[in-house]
């Protein structure tokens, strides 16, 4: 599918931007001059005009729920063994509600839906990675261009331009090996990507997406994970100290960990809240006294709960037997089932 993307983008875009880089870098005295145009200007943006509407790679916004719509696509444009691509945690409960057990394989996930994430988290992540994302189409003109003549004056790829929209259109439609491919065909790609999900998902769906799917360290993928793994507690109901420390975290999870480097997370903190300031979000003072709330983290999160071990397994053993006979989940690769990763809520008697 990527390919097929490569082919009805590449000579539409690459030409645009080939004149587009050229005049940034014409701009650059220290900087040699860019090679010729190919084509006359009218004709090019005329070309660009007419491809405003391209017959669209997306089809109609697939049926159901935000998530649902989300797994559609990462099976349509990711292919490989047909496991579920956004996995969740699978919890078993014992008949009164008490949580025997969480299984999972990549990670710790419990889709959140939007109206479930606590508005702090929301407007640090706006804050922090695309000010604009309420006013722009899935792509802010003025930051591609302030980026490029970054970039251009660097002679390396030292700012990048991405929208939260543009974030999610590159992890459900590229593959892991193309993301963070810096040529121009691979950005006109994103670009129209971005442009067309902008168009069958609203506001507040792409960033359920993007909430949802983002890597918050510790392996907890997710602000609903990441709230329980950090603080033991519901995306719902995180504070504003806790919410702009989780805020921060995606941009380099390994690195942001709370558990392994909180004096890092709170370097990044600051960072968050400043931009909160910068946007309107917050005043000096409020952010200063966000920054100065202590922070309590869960101190169960380090070891996944099994309070009966052995009955976990014999459980997990069973299901895994049920599913597969009823057709409900397949063998995944190395031997795992999909039980593992499907988000399953089970009752034992």
């Amino acid at each position: 599918m990527t390919g097929l993307l490569c082919c009805v983008f590449r000579l539409r875009f690459l030409s645009v931007g080939l004149f587009l880089a050229g005049l940034l870098l014409s701009a650059c005295e220290s900087l040699p001059s860019p090679p010729p145009i190919p084509r006359p200007v009218e004709e090019m943006m005329q070309d660009f005009t007419l491809f405003t509407d391209p017959v669209s790679m997306l089809g109609e916004r697939p049926p159901g729920s935000v998530k649902e719509a989300a797994e559609y696509y990462l099976q349509l444009f990711q292919p490989g063994d047909r496991l579920p691509r956004i996995f969740e945690t699978t919890h078993i409960y014992d008949r009164t509600g008490t949580l025997l057990a969480e299984i999972f394989n990549e990670g710790r996930r419990t889709w959140a839906e939007i109206d479930r994430i606590s508005p702090y988290l929301i407007d640090a992540t706006i804050a922090t990675e695309d000010s604009t994302f309420f006013f722009n189409f899935g792509i802010d003109a003025r930051r591609i261009v302030g980026a490029a003549i970054q970039n251009a004056e660097a002679g390396e790829i030292v700012s990048g331009a991405s929208t939260i929209t543009m974030q999610t259109a590159r992890t459900l439609f590229l593959l892991p090996t193309n993301r963070y491919n810096q040529s121009m065909e691979r950005k006109s790609i994103e670009l129209e990507m971005a442009r067309q999900l902008s168009d069958r998902f609203s506001k507040a769906e792409i960033l359920e997406i993007y909430l949802n799917l983002a890597n918050y360290g510790h392996l907890a993928y997710g602000p609903e994970a990441a709230s329980q793994v950090y603080f033991g507690k519901s995306a719902a109901d995180l504070s504003q100290a806790e919410a702009t420390l989780l805020a921060g975290i995606p941009q380099q999870p390994a690195n942001l960990d709370l558990f392994t480097d909180f004096a890092a997370a709170k370097a990044r903190q600051r960072v968050v809240l400043n931009l909160m300031v910068r946007h309107d979000y917050l005043q000096p003072e409020e952010a200063d006294a966000i920054y100065r709330q202590p922070v309590r983290l869960n101190p169960r999160s380090d070891v996944t709960p099994s309070l009966t071990p052995h009955f976990t397994q014999f459980i997990e053993a069973e299901l895994d037997r049920f599913l597969v006979g009823a057709h409900l989940v397949r063998v995944a690769a190395g031997g795992r089932w999909d039980s593992r990763r499907a988000g399953l809520e089970v009752t034992t008697t």
